[in-house]
């Protein structure tokens, strides 16, 4: 009810500075639907819980992890054998590479997975209702402060008329 108010007061605010500017209510409900922040936040709320309703959300499909390692190192050695030679190996190399791979796959969860995808797709659902619904109150709204806004503005006129009687 505040709510409403605030916007009939905004709407009477709008509509006397901008009489020599008369607006169709067509125009009025374009701009606001174009304007209006809780519709945009809906809209983008929507998107994002369509976005979510993916499979790959629900865990029903594999995980697939890669992981390597390369490690290099530089040494300097030297080794006195048995003959009493000596061997020396100034900046002797030494790579090592490691890779793996691991896959999972939970083939049966207890139904988490169908759970999951019912409540994305219920997520889903209410962020079109949500959308809906704000579109359908501003209209609604506006519409009502409109009309409501001819009904005082006749009002007037006739007090106008009877204190002139």
């Amino acid at each position: 009810m505040k709510k409403t108010l605030i916007r009939i007061a905004a709407l009477s605010i709008l509509w006397l500075n901008l009489e020599s500017q008369a607006q169709s209510l067509s125009q009025l409900i374009a701009t606001a639907l174009e304007k209006n922040y809780q519709i945009a936040i809906a809209k983008n709320d929507k998107q994002i819980a369509a976005n979510n309703n993916v499979i790959g959300n629900t865990g029903k499909l594999p995980t697939v992890n890669f992981d390597g390692g390369l490690s290099t190192g530089w040494y300097n050695s030297q080794q006195n054998l048995a003959d009493g030679s000596v061997r020396k190996g100034n900046q002797a190399q030494n790579t090592n590479l490691n890779l793996g791979l691991i896959a999972n796959w939970t083939l049966f969860e207890g139904f988490k997975t169908t759970a999951t995808r019912n409540k994305l797709s219920i997520m889903e659902a209410l962020g079109e209702a949500n959308t809906k619904y704000y579109i359908e109150q501003t209209v609604s709204d506006i519409t009502v402060a409109y009309y409501q806004m001819f009904y005082e503005k006749s009002l007037l006129k006739n007090y106008l008329e009877s204190l002139e009687i």
